[in-house]
């Protein structure tokens, strides 16, 4: 669910519905071809695509267009946009029952393609930031529930300090000791650029940096995260 958000890219199966509607129409609008004469002889049949057709038309509120075997571009249209909205809708859903995506719920308010994905050139830099995102790192937060026994979330402690705080994307991006100088470079440059930031909580940077639209933030933070991630190792 992650990923396809991110992107903003809709499930192949809408694209194969709307040629099939497409198809479809092209068979209507030549009723003198064989195709006709082989569609004519499947109308009645349980098994073939045509009883496909007749089920998603019932199913997605069209069954009006079967029963009028008529159809046009403006309905196909109505039709993908009626499933990219259902799917949008199931992704939300998705997403906010999901207890991996706690982060991502705050930070994704819109299905679309996410600016960062366009901005960082350095592959290794955009899938960091995206796993940091839709909290598919190594961070102590995801690595304690696959743990024998799993750890409780109270318990998944950083590894890299002695604070005794769960490894979270807050704690690894604005807490932790052991990124300090590399995290005061990146404030340094957030704060020039956004003069109020310091005033912000914790969690409201993270959510600032990681949700930024701006190119030279997202490209510092990638670079703090780059680092970080590296130090780990």
């Amino acid at each position: 669910m992650g990923v396809m958000g991110e992107l903003g890219r809709y499930p192949f199966q809408i694209e194969i519905i709307i040629s099939i509607l497409k198809y479809w129409k092209h068979i209507l609008n030549n009723p003198n071809s064989l195709l006709s004469a082989a569609y004519q002889i499947q109308l009645n049949g349980n098994l073939s695509w045509v009883s496909f057709v007749k089920d998603l038309l019932n199913h997605l509120g069209y069954n009006s267009l079967w029963e009028k075997q008529q159809v046009d571009e403006t309905n196909i249209s109505e039709i993908k946009a009626k499933l990219k909205l259902s799917f949008v809708k199931f992704w939300e859903s998705e997403t906010i029952k999901s207890n991996k995506l706690n982060l991502y719920k705050d930070l994704k308010t819109n299905f679309c393609l996410e600016p960062y994905l366009t901005i960082l050139k350095n592959p290794s830099q955009r899938k960091l930031f995206t796993q940091l995102r839709i909290s598919a790192h190594n961070l102590k937060i995801e690595r304690g529930r696959y743990c024998k026994p799993p750890l409780i979330r109270e318990e998944r402690f950083c590894e890299f300090c002695n604070d005794r705080k769960v490894e979270t994307e807050c704690h690894f991006l604005m807490e932790c000791p052991k990124y300090v100088e590399e995290r005061l470079e990146m404030t340094n440059i957030i704060s020039q650029l956004v003069p109020n930031f310091s005033n912000l909580s914790l969690y409201s940077k993270v959510l600032y940096i990681l949700s930024c639209e701006d190119t030279v933030i997202i490209k510092t933070a990638a670079k703090y995260i780059e680092q970080g991630m590296m130090a780990r190792m």
